[in-house]
Order: structure tokens, then sequence, then C-alpha cells
């Protein structure tokens, strides 16, 4: 597995990916969450958020660039497993990615920035 996997970034990827969140970004991706799905942990739906930002909008923003700065690793955590489709699998199309994240890191602009710096591969060779 570790043949697919280049873990290294570039000092560019680093810097990108290790920005500061602003509020901009912050409003924006909350503005960007489909109406109508499940409530977080919190439970309140995103049209919530939407409906009422003039007036939560600013401790919205203060709570996620706290957890940005100082919970970051405890609260944005997902993890990844490939999960066989058939038994004694050996290659990667007989796996299947599971990723079990928390609600709010699906939403956050972190994933969005690892989107434009990582590729994705789709190998055919055999899992040594």
């Amino acid at each position: 597995m570790r043949q697919f996997i280049n873990p290294v970034l570039s000092s560019e990827q680093c810097v990108y990916l290790t920005a500061r969140v602003t509020p901009e970004d912050i409003k924006r991706v909350m503005f960007q969450l489909k109406d109508g799905k499940a409530p977080g942990p919190d439970g309140y739906l995103a049209e919530f958020f939407k409906l009422n930002w003039n007036v939560v909008g600013n401790d919205v923003i203060a709570a996620i660039q706290y957890c940005f700065t100082f919970m970051y690793y405890q609260l944005h955590s997902t993890v990844l497993t490939l999960v066989p489709k058939v038994e004694n699998a050996m290659h990667m199309k007989n796996f299947k990615p599971i990723a079990c994240c928390n609600h709010g890191s699906k939403s956050r602009p972190t994933p969005r920035r690892l989107g434009r710096v990582v590729t994705v591969s789709t190998p055919t060779d055999t899992i040594p």
C-alpha cells in the first residue's frame, strides 16, 4: 500500500494548508452547506445558521477559529480505512474506502484546501 501514497508536500502546499481560516472562508463554507440535511451534533440545521447569520455569525466564526487554533486535532479527526469488497482482496479495486469523520469537519475549509494539493490515484497493481 505504501507505494501508492506519497506523503511529501511542497513548502508552498504546507503554507497553503496551514494558512489561517478567515471569517470569509467560514461564511462561504457555511452558506455552501445544503439545506434539509440532518442536524449536526448541536442539533441545528444549516438553515438556522444561514437565516440567523446576522445574529450568530460572529460567534460561529469565533468558535470555529478557536477550534482551528486550540482544539484542531481533537475535534477534526477522520479515520480512513479500506474495507475489502471480496474475500482475499488483492487489488485496490477490491476495496471500498470508508471515511468516518466528525460531521463538522466535512464542511470546514480544510478538506477543500486538501483537495487542491492532494491527488488521489486509482492504482491497479497488486497489494504487496
